[in-house]
């Protein structure tokens, strides 16, 4: 499983001892206020140096057969729940997950992105998906975004950015507050942060529903990862449970999904399932 790191400007595995420790030795040598501050150039080639001594993997492309988004969310040891956005791409007998927090704002760039490839070329659409930082100047300083890429056949796909969207969400959510006579900034900010992130989750929910999935139960670990194309008789009966709750306008789209990730008599079943939610939701 990998994640997006924006100091790295890459992608790097999840849970991953030699990984980590070569973040831990970057970190040491920039320092912990230039970590915290963000992507630079330098800080970028400091770590990527770190990973490659210690033989850790980086990637800055991940390509397949988009097969699955799920929206899990994760608990720590001290339980606190975070939530996830994760992207399943089929390579044959693999899957290469890619596990994104909810607020980032690459996770945010890419959803619209893998919305439009399945409405454009349907699920199992293969896509590569990437990464850059960009820099751009605002008022004398310099800020960076964290691009996200995705290309089908080599050509990028274009998408309607949500990011007024969902500005307009905050804003709303903050007027309502103000409106009640809550005027501290540390309420304004967590209530703006709130907003944000509540539709982003509805997109990514929006993104996992084209694929019948609604799952948002509470993982013990971020490696607790499930696989859509694993097969096995629960993951079964799962995708029959999801099929049960799908909407009939979603139903071809949970048709496309089985035909990319099951075969044989799990295949059948899901398809028997279909057809009978069908009969219900006529």
């Amino acid at each position: 499983m990998y994640q997006h790191n924006t100091i790295v400007a890459g992608f790097i595995l999840v849970n991953d001892a030699t990984t980590n420790a070569a973040l831990q030795e970057a970190r040491a040598e920039i320092g912990e206020a230039g970590w915290k501050a963000g992507y630079t150039e330098e800080r970028s080639k400091v770590a990527r140096a770190a990973l490659k001594k210690h033989g850790a993997p980086l990637l800055t492309k991940l390509s397949g057969t988009l097969s699955g988004v799920f929206t899990p969310q994760t608990k720590d040891a001290q339980g606190n729940v975070f939530q996830k956005v994760r992207v399943f791409l089929n390579n044959g007998q693999d899957s290469t997950v890619l596990s994104l927090d909810l607020g980032t704002e690459f996770c945010e760039r890419l959803l619209p992105k893998l919305e439009a490839a399945i409405k454009d070329r349907g699920i199992g659409v293969a896509i590569t998906i990437a990464c850059f930082p960009t820099s751009v100047d605002r008022g004398g300083r310099t800020f960076v975004n964290h691009v996200a890429s995705v290309k089908t056949d080599g050509q990028e796909v274009k998408a309607e950015s949500h990011f007024r969207r969902a500005q307009d969400a905050c804003t709303a959510a903050v007027a309502a507050l103000e409106k009640a006579g809550v005027k501290a900034k540390a309420a304004l900010d967590a209530t703006r942060k709130a907003a944000k992130e509540e539709y982003f989750l509805g997109l990514a929910g929006e993104v996992a529903a084209l694929f019948g999935n609604t799952s948002t139960a509470a993982e013990p670990s971020e490696a607790a990862a499930p696989d859509p194309s694993s097969g096995p008789s629960e993951e079964v009966a799962r995708a029959i449970r999801r099929i049960e709750r799908t909407e009939a306008a979603r139903l071809e789209y949970a048709k496309q999904w089985v035909e990319v990730n099951f075969t044989g008599d799990d295949a059948k079943q899901l398809f028997d399932a279909i057809e009978a939610r069908r009969k219900t939701a006529a």
